[in-house]
């Protein structure tokens, strides 16, 4: 299970420095067109890896999707936050 977190990790990380103004917070620098079609591929590609992997690994497929989602709601709040701490790190 810890694998599927952090592949959903690494893909919602990987989405939100595909958007610019997230990448600017964090990188302090604005991205090129290939750094986004970079990110864009390595996020789905790890969210698909990770429910793909749920679903090989675990019995109960809808008790599971119940699990993949709730991890994603985590990881989403824990990208958010590490935005937030980049921004005041940045800012100041």
């Amino acid at each position: 299970m810890i694998t599927v977190v952090v592949l959903q990790f690494i893909g919602i990380c990987c989405l939100s420095f595909a958007m610019d103004k997230h990448a600017k917070v964090v990188l302090a620098k604005r991205i090129n067109q290939g750094f986004k079609i970079g990110m864009l591929i390595m996020g789905w590609g790890s969210l698909t890896a990770s429910i793909v992997w749920l679903l090989l690994t675990r019995d109960n497929i809808p008790i599971s999707l119940v699990d993949w989602l709730a991890y994603l709601s985590l990881n989403i709040l824990l990208t958010a936050l590490l935005h937030v701490y980049f921004a005041n790190r940045v800012a100041h």
